[in-house]
């Protein structure tokens, strides 16, 4: 029997949800909209036509393809390592169902991933929100490190400059973060009392084997995603020397992460005119960017499907 008040809170908890999810579509149809009085939706949709899709398509499907694997990889190790022992046929098996709840709600993912890693590995939920914020954390630092790698690579490129003040400032941001909760210096109260909080535990008792073992994965990760993006782009007439790609395309992916829209809707397609628009057809660039997701929602949700399915083995 449920504690006096509990469905009240409950009712209050699921409208606070759907008023929040309902907001971050509500911004990104407002992006959206800012786009397309920009650039006319029968542009877009003719320059998707003239595309070499018969390249985008099957690119699109083997990057998610590939991403999966390297997803349900970093899951099975960092369970493994901290929790309990989770195969990576288990692992992609729970990111199979995982991808599925992911098309209606990022975070309802990860609530289900939580609850599964409960029931199956006895992972507490608390050390459940632990590994996703240690993953998170290497995924941030390793697109970041590759943005600043670009800029570095590439600094003599005009175009770029005005972010690698910014995009310096977050890559040494993240490396002072991880520095600071796995050193375990300084050793003030104020600091002890941070580290000691539930959700950092798995990152506190974290190694440098730990980011070796999972960094390569993350980098393994972003290059496909860039890698499709340069096939992809030149399949819609859009040509970005690789250096540019290299430099933006992880600010990109970070502006994806933002929880203002959902899956980055808008936020993303509006980054990828701003950086590439000296490259090509602004319409072209749009037409990319919004038939990307669509791409990627069919790829996970026939990957999730054909995963899901063996949840119940668990």
């Amino acid at each position: 029997m449920s504690a006096p008040g509990a469905d009240v809170e409950s009712a209050g908890q699921n409208r606070r949800s759907g008023f929040g999810q309902a907001l971050r579509w509500g911004v990104a149809a407002l992006i959206l909209w800012a786009l397309f009085r920009r650039i006319p939706l029968e542009d877009a949709v003719a320059a998707a036509r003239r595309a070499n899709l018969l390249l985008v398509v099957p690119a699109a499907f083997a990057v998610v393809a590939l991403r999966f694997w390297l997803d349900a990889a970093t899951l099975s190790r960092l369970v493994t390592r901290f929790h309990a022992p989770l195969s990576a046929r288990e692992a992609r098996a729970l990111y199979g169902l995982i991808s599925l709840v992911n098309l209606i709600n990022w975070g309802l993912g990860l609530a289900a991933l939580a609850h599964l890693l409960r029931r199956t590995k006895g992972v507490r939920i608390v050390d459940s929100t632990g590994i996703a914020l240690f993953a998170a954390w290497i995924d941030g630092t390793v697109k970041i490190g590759i943005g600043l790698g670009g800029f570095a690579v590439f600094r003599d490129d005009p175009r770029l400059r005005p972010l690698l003040l910014v995009v310096a400032a977050l890559f040494f941001g993240h490396l002072l973060g991880l520095a600071f909760v796995m050193s375990g210096w300084p050793r003030a109260r104020w600091a002890r009392s941070l580290r000691a909080l539930p959700a950092l535990d798995t990152v506190a008792r974290a190694r440098p084997r730990d980011l070796a073992a999972v960094a390569p994965l993350r980098v393994l990760s972003v290059a496909a995603f860039v890698a499709f993006v340069w096939i992809g782009l030149h399949a819609f007439a859009v040509d970005p020397p690789l250096s540019h790609l290299l430099a933006s395309m992880p600010v990109v992916l970070l502006l994806g992460n933002l929880p203002i829209t959902p899956a980055g809707l808008g936020t993303q397609q509006a980054a990828m005119v701003y950086f590439y628009r000296s490259f090509g057809d602004e319409a072209s660039i749009l037409a990319f960017g919004v038939l990307v997701p669509l791409l990627f929602g069919a790829a996970r949700l026939v990957l999730g499907g054909l995963y899901a399915r063996h949840t119940s083995r668990l």
